[in-house]
């Protein structure tokens, strides 16, 4: 079980997917003591949540699949609570329940995760066949012509993903959505896919 200092920590490093920070970077983020970041750390390092590398500190994300899934959604329910994300909410709730498919990963990401008032709200679909996201991306726009927002919809495939993850240092979707993105369902898969799609050599 984690303290409540060990979840904002991983909150932080799941938001920032690909960074490495060291302990004073975390300690001023986090408006913790030093000591108290450390003593938090330390499990997490000996645990393998978090990679350790020249006194520099990121998120393993190989192993421990659900319970990065579970800070994922402290980090979801944060954003979806707001009162200015309540129709971001309401279109969330839809698309879950519209989306006939067993596996899939709906994500938030871009503006809308860093400002507070964003001009569109860009939303990502992940889904196990490439041969589906042409039809999943018009199901997509009908779902959000229902709101106010202004929705910037993509619907990918885990081929894609993988295509895209190779890619390291490019730009392109799912490398920006790595430090921009909340996972909204599916952070599970997404993580299995990120593991096997970007091994980290300092990830145990």
């Amino acid at each position: 079980m984690m303290t409540k200092t060990q979840v904002k920590i991983m909150q932080m490093l799941t938001a920032n997917i690909t960074g490495s920070f060291s302990l004073t970077d975390i300690s001023r983020q986090l408006k913790l003591q030093y000591q108290a970041a450390h003593r938090a750390i330390k499990p997490l390092v000996k645990d393998r949540y978090i990679a350790a590398d020249n006194k520099r500190y990121s998120l393993n994300y190989k192993m421990h699949h659900q319970e990065l899934a579970y800070v994922e959604s402290l980090r979801s329910k944060e954003l979806l609570q707001k009162p200015r994300n309540s129709t971001l909410s309401l279109f969330i709730a839809d698309t879950i329940k519209r989306i006939k498919e067993d596996n899939f990963i709906l994500i938030v990401f871009g503006s809308t995760v860093t400002e507070n008032k964003p001009r569109d709200t860009d939303i990502l679909l992940i889904v196990d066949d490439i041969h589906k996201t042409e039809t999943l991306e018009k199901q997509l726009g009908v779902i959000a012509n229902m709101f106010i927002l202004k929705f910037d919809i993509h619907v990918i495939s885990h081929e894609s993903v993988y295509d895209m993850l190779r890619d390291r240092g490019e730009t392109n979707l799912i490398n920006e959505v790595l430090d921009k993105h909340i996972i909204t369902y599916g952070a599970e898969t997404f993580y299995r896919l990120l593991a096997k799609g970007r091994p980290y050599k300092n990830a145990g």
